[in-house]
């Protein structure tokens, strides 16, 4: 797996994880949300409802109050009918009626009975199967007299199926039914009687049965008739399709989001990753160009400051390689053209002065007797020609008597011998012909100040 897919997977899982998990709390928590507010919803219907019923018992309360004054102005109750049919006509009521003492009157439309009790005291008129939203006013009685009322005016409002699909239609609700004494008097549709019932028992409460549910609003002086309303529980407006939806949504955007993020990640790392295998190949001008100032911009700075490293390696190890070819070549020409010693010797010192950029060098060789080291050749030192170090003495002493190059810095790490030259660093190496040590190339502080390497 490479690391492009694995950041992928990351940042995926990163996304995806919490809008999954709100998808899943939308969707446990939107059902009961939905329920709740249809619950809210049908108790604002159902009181709308029911404030229709009160209207109406006002509407009927003014009738009867103007036909009590038609009545009072008239003197005569038989020459009310016109005036009787005109408030039907317009709708003022469904029915009204005006009876003097002896039960005789008029009446015009679905005139009610004279009720017990008038809406605004919670009470309807009756008549057979009809219910009736029933108004009572009281006709004066004659100045001076005592006892019963003159007559009475109702005027009434008939409440049946009609009225109920109407309240169903302005509350926007499924089902409407209308009760009287706890009884139904009208329904815009039937209603389960289990629905019925649990919503007579629950009084205002909502209640639920069998996926329906139901509010119902009592009944109560100026609102004689309790109103119950009924919906089918709704799940809203495609709760799983719309969490599918959403959820495959969140999915996409998850992947594309991870895809950015990780080829944003990664694109740096390609490119030093073919910027290394270029320098692997052999070009040291690789370089990468620094977009940021985070990890990565820091990674490639240090790239790029290695390959310039490498570029001075290389490019000294180049300087280096053609020193030591031409003083390879120099003393091939020296054996070539002279069998003398000290010229030869000469060469080889220059050239090993030339390939570690030795400040100065002498070559001593062992005598006759290999006890003592005899000065041959020296560049840069101002030392006696006769110059003599004992084998095992100092520096030079030490290493033709053990056949080990020695290096480092003089008083620290080696003691010259008397006579001995002396310098900040030593390099000292020997010559020898067929395993014998036959003497000793010494080489003395870099003209750059650093160490001089074996």
């Amino acid at each position: 797996m490479t690391l492009r897919t694995r950041l992928t997977a990351a940042f995926v899982l990163v996304v995806l994880v919490p809008l999954l998990v709100v998808v899943a709390l939308v969707t446990t928590a939107l059902p009961t949300a939905l329920h709740e507010r249809q619950e809210q919803g049908l108790t604002s219907s159902s009181r709308l409802a029911a404030s229709v019923i009160a209207g109406l018992c006002d509407r009927a309360g003014a009738a009867a109050e103007a036909t009590a004054r038609a009545a009072a102005a008239t003197g005569s109750l038989g020459d009310l009918e016109g005036t009787l049919d005109e408030l039907v006509r317009r709708g003022l009521a469904d029915g009204v009626r005006v009876t003097g003492p002896d039960g005789r009157g008029a009446a015009a439309g679905e005139a009610p009975q004279v009720p017990e009790r008038g809406c605004r005291a919670g009470g309807v008129a009756r008549s057979g199967d009809r219910v009736q939203i029933a108004a009572v006013v009281e006709l004066g009685r004659p100045s001076g007299a005592t006892g019963a009322p003159a007559g009475a005016a109702v005027a009434a409002f008939t409440v049946d199926d009609e009225l109920a699909d109407a309240l169903r239609a302005s509350a926007g609700v499924g089902r409407v039914v209308l009760l009287a004494g706890g009884q139904q008097v009208a329904a815009s549709s039937e209603m389960p009687a289990d629905l019925l019932q649990a919503a007579l028992g629950a009084e205002e409460a909502p209640v639920r049965v069998d996926g329906t549910v139901a509010v119902l609003t009592q009944a109560r002086p100026g609102q004689p008739v309790a109103v119950l309303v009924s919906q089918e529980e709704g799940e809203g407006p495609g709760v799983l399709p719309l969490a599918l939806t959403v959820a495959a949504g969140a999915v996409v955007l998850a992947v594309g989001i991870a895809l950015l993020l990780a080829r944003a990640t990664t694109r740096p790392l390609d490119e030093l990753s073919d910027a290394a295998a270029r320098v692997a190949g052999g070009d040291l001008d690789t370089t990468i160009d620094v977009r940021s100032r985070d990890e990565l911009g820091r990674l490639a700075e240090s790239f790029n400051g290695m390959t310039e490293e490498l570029r001075g390696y290389v490019g000294a190890l180049q300087a280096s390689r053609d020193e030591l070819q031409a003083g390879v070549a120099r003393i091939g020409d020296t054996l070539s053209g002279t069998h003398d010693l000290d010229r030869i010797l000469t060469v080889v010192l220059e050239t090993a002065m030339a390939s570690t950029r030795a400040r100065a060098g002498a070559v001593l060789l062992l005598g006759a007797d290999r006890t003592e080291l005899e000065l041959a050749v020296s560049e840069g030192l101002d030392i006696p020609s006769d110059l003599r170090l004992p084998v095992g003495s100092g520096i030079a002493g030490r290493v033709a008597g053990s056949g080990d190059p020695l290096r480092g810095r003089v008083g620290t790490d080696l003691q010259p011998g008397p006579g001995e030259p002396t310098a900040t660093t030593v390099l000292a190496v020997p010559l020898k012909s067929s395993s014998t040590v036959i003497g000793v190339l010494t080489l003395y502080d870099r003209e750059d100040g650093e160490d001089l390497a074996v």
